[in-house]
């Protein structure tokens, strides 16, 4: 009988040993909050710099919109949430706005130029290839030697460029 009153004895202590170690837990855990970060302003800033500051300050970046802007250069952030200045925790994530640069653009000239050559660089620039069309002509074989609009003509990003590729002599 007595070993019976010992192990209910033993096993309210242990029970209460294990409420009075929850509630210090969970007291520490109101009284130091866990490490707060204070957010930069990327605003104006290139998405490579801006993810590489963010990057040193525990903080992540997500791209959730490109837009035209007539006055942003492309790749600038134009907007950030949070706002400069916020307090967030540790690994937060920054959504931001950046720009995709004018909708209006200067044609390069592509003249010259091989058709992948051509096609990675209109793509840096924001410009697609609107068609392609081989012709037989007294040009080196599979570089561009025409092109619609010409070179220096401002336009839509939007409406691409078509291309005539030589296909050499017949």
């Amino acid at each position: 009988m007595w070993l019976k009153s010992l192990l209910k004895g033993a096993l309210i202590v242990v029970c209460l040993w294990g409420l009075a170690i929850g509630m210090s837990i969970l007291t520490l855990r109101i009284l130091v909050p866990p490490e707060k970060i204070e957010v930069s302003s990327i605003v104006g800033k290139d998405i490579r710099e801006a993810a590489i500051l963010l990057g040193e300050r525990d903080l992540g970046l997500k791209v959730i919109e490109r837009r035209y802007s007539s006055e942003i250069p492309r790749d600038i952030i134009i907007s950030q949430v949070p706002s400069p200045g916020t307090k967030v925790s540790k690994n937060r994530v920054v959504e931001v706005v950046v720009s995709e640069g004018s909708k209006i653009i200067t044609i390069p000239s592509l003249v010259g130029k091989g058709l992948r050559e051509a096609e990675i660089y209109l793509s840096q620039r924001g410009l697609k290839i609107r068609n392609v069309s081989y012709v037989y002509v007294d040009y080196p074989s599979g570089k561009i030697f025409s092109q619609d609009p010409p070179p220096l003509i401002q336009i839509n990003r939007e409406e691409g460029v078509s291309l005539l590729v030589s296909l050499g002599k017949r």
